[in-house]
């Protein structure tokens, strides 16, 4: 039997698996396994990111520090503007080195040029996991 927490663990992944990369002529299927959706969204910093890229439009070439800036600034309960440099370079190193590459099935993550083009993977994730809260909520 399973638990009930799968099925709304299948909802989110069904909801986000059929990601199209609009860089390339082809629609394809990017199969992302649950544990990996539960790990992704199980950190604030990467729930933060995933909301900030579900803003962007596919194919929109963010960098890392727009993204860091957009996460220290609600880590920090602040504005951009109202971010120290050591907050900044805190939320960046820690993009940089872990929470990015955790997130490679959802975005396309050039770490040499610091830039993430993220597919439509993160709307979707983004769009389920808030539905999925809603449910929580009542």
């Amino acid at each position: 039997m399973k638990m009930q927490i799968c099925n709304p663990v299948s909802r989110i992944k069904s909801a986000i698996t059929r990601a199209r990369h609009s860089h390339t002529s082809q629609s394809h299927v990017t199969p992302i396994d649950h544990s990996d959706l539960i790990d992704i969204l199980s950190c604030t910093r990467r729930r933060w990111a995933v909301e900030y890229l579900a803003g962007q439009p596919p194919n929109e070439v963010v960098t890392i520090s727009d993204l860091s800036e957009h996460v220290a600034a609600r880590e920090n309960n602040c504005t951009v503007t109202e971010l120290s440099s050591k907050q900044r370079e805190r939320v960046y190193v820690s993009l940089y080195q872990t929470h990015l590459l955790t997130m490679e099935e959802l975005i396309d993550y050039n770490r040499d040029r610091g830039t993430i083009t993220p597919t439509e993977a993160p709307e979707r994730l983004w769009t389920a996991y808030r539905a999925f809260c809603e449910t929580l909520d009542g």
